[in-house]
């Protein structure tokens, strides 16, 4: 028997035998195609199986069509059925989940699944299903018994309800991409429906098994929906992936020799790193994290906060950062790796920074203001007292500004002022504040001084300083000071 299927003698491949097996091989090449496609999801699963199904039922009918004996004819009919009797199942099993909803109808999908393969073994094991075959002009066809008479009815009443199920899904609709998606199963499934017209010959009826022409239009137009509107399980894998990529932070996970094993896109952007330079590399010679966000054992007690403190990337960048640790566990409570979340605050701290300014600094000068002046004074008092050194302070009372300011215009007193706080500041010692207290009224507080007469000397380098004339806006314009000088502790 072997040897008569493999002899090529007893085939005569004929146009109708050609056709049906070059499309079942592009059947089966499609299916592969969707399933890797789809990364191997259970849509792209199911409709590889299912047209698995559909390539065994045409392959095996072109070299049925072909057969020169009846015999050989019957092995390939009970074989293409082996396919064939899948089709009612996979098709089902392909419609629940392309509507998302194959585990609401698992048990409908296994009854489904276990009448396929009851009729399946009526195929192998008993001649009740194919009872013998038809010869049309054509090829062999096969002659339905009442099992096959069974499984049409089967067949038909699946399909019809796999119809009504497409079409009640699409008027309940909620959006138009869902809707283009089942609008696109209707009409692949109305097409496909017309393969059933191939059934009449196998109750006598010499009409031409077109069905193959429509079988390649339904599965061509199911693929494309498919890929079109990437029908891909949101499993949780896919969807930690997806997150991971696309939240607001940047995502470092190592294990527990501090290797990096997974980072996402914003840490890399972040970090200044392509992924092959990060992976498996040690965190530490990338960063350095303080010894609280790597104790696994702070770290499965939860007592760890958030760090903020200061890295550069890859080319020397410093970047502000806030970093929280979390500890990754097996089932029985033991830490195996950690996971890193860092934001990037550099934005943050400026504007902190500013805001700091502002309320410390005269904006005009950019002198400490009334606020920052009486802490410092007050730390400074506090270490004099300490330490018994002399403070001594100085309160500046610009001459002859006001006039200055009436007769030129308030920005030629801006100007003056700015030009007054350069020449004091270049007066005094680094380590010597001065604020502006407000209008022209300036103080000075010499941090420590070795005897009372040094801060005489620091009034009349002001003053000096001040009494030279201003080039403001083209002219020139001549202000004085007056000094009041007070020392601590006397």
């Amino acid at each position: 028997m072997i040897a008569q299927l493999l002899n090529t003698d007893n085939y005569a491949f004929t146009i109708h035998a050609i056709a049906s097996m070059l499309v079942g091989a592009a059947v089966f090449v499609l299916g592969a195609y969707v399933l890797n496609k789809e990364r191997g999801s259970l849509v792209g699963m199911v409709f590889w199986l299912f047209t698995l199904c559909a390539s065994i039922w045409l392959v095996a009918f072109g070299l049925m069509y072909a057969s020169l004996r009846e015999t050989q004819a019957l092995f390939w009919m009970k074989f293409a059925q082996l396919g064939v009797t899948f089709i009612p199942a996979t098709a089902l099993a392909l419609t629940f989940t392309l509507v998302q909803r194959a585990d609401e109808y698992r048990i409908i999908i296994r009854t489904a699944v276990t009448l396929s393969t009851l009729f399946c073994l009526g195929v192998v094991f008993t001649d009740l299903h194919v009872r013998g075959a038809y010869h049309y002009f054509w090829g062999y066809y096969p002659r339905y018994g009442p099992l096959g008479v069974l499984f049409l009815a089967y067949f038909l009443w699946l399909m019809i309800y796999i119809l009504r199920l497409y079409w009640l899904e699409y008027r309940v609709g909620a959006n138009k991409r869902r809707k283009n998606r089942l609008k696109g199963m209707l009409v692949a499934f109305g097409i496909g429906y017309l393969a059933s017209f191939d059934f009449l010959a196998v109750f006598g009826v010499p009409l031409y098994p077109f069905g193959f022409i429509a079988s390649a239009v339904f599965l061509f137009i199911t693929a494309r929906v498919i890929v079109r509107y990437r029908l891909v399980d949101i499993t949780p894998e896919l969807a930690a992936g997806q997150v991971l990529e696309t939240m607001q932070g940047a995502v470092i996970v190592v294990d527990l020799d501090v290797k990096v094993r997974v980072i996402n896109r914003d840490a890399l952007v972040m970090l200044g790193y392509q992924r092959a330079e990060v992976l498996n590399r040690d965190l530490s010679t990338l960063i350095e994290l303080p010894h609280a966000l790597k104790d696994h054992d702070r770290l499965r007690e939860k007592t760890n906060s958030d760090y903020e403190m200061t890295w550069a990337d890859k080319n020397g960048r410093r970047i502000d950062i806030s970093v929280s640790a979390s500890p990754i566990t097996e089932k029985d409570g033991s830490v195996v790796g950690i996971v890193y979340i860092l934001y990037d605050i550099t934005k943050r701290k400026l504007a902190e920074q500013r805001l700091e300014r502002l309320a410390l600094y005269d904006t005009l000068t950019g002198l400490p203001n009334r606020t920052l002046f009486f802490e410092r004074m007050s730390q400074l008092l506090t270490l004099a007292k300490r330490n018994q050194h002399v403070v001594a302070l100085l309160y500046m009372d610009m001459d002859r500004f006001k006039v200055i300011n009436d007769t030129l215009g308030h920005e030629a007193g801006d100007l003056l002022l700015q030009e007054a706080t350069k020449r004091m500041t270049s007066s005094v010692r680094k380590s010597d504040t001065i604020a502006r207290m407000g209008g022209d009224e300036f103080i000075c507080i010499c941090a420590r001084v070795a005897v009372a007469e040094d801060a005489s000397i620091v009034a009349r380098k002001i003053i000096a300083a001040l009494t030279e004339p201003f080039c403001i806006k083209g002219g020139e314009c001549s202000i004085g000071v007056s000094i009041g000088i007070s020392l601590y502790p006397m």
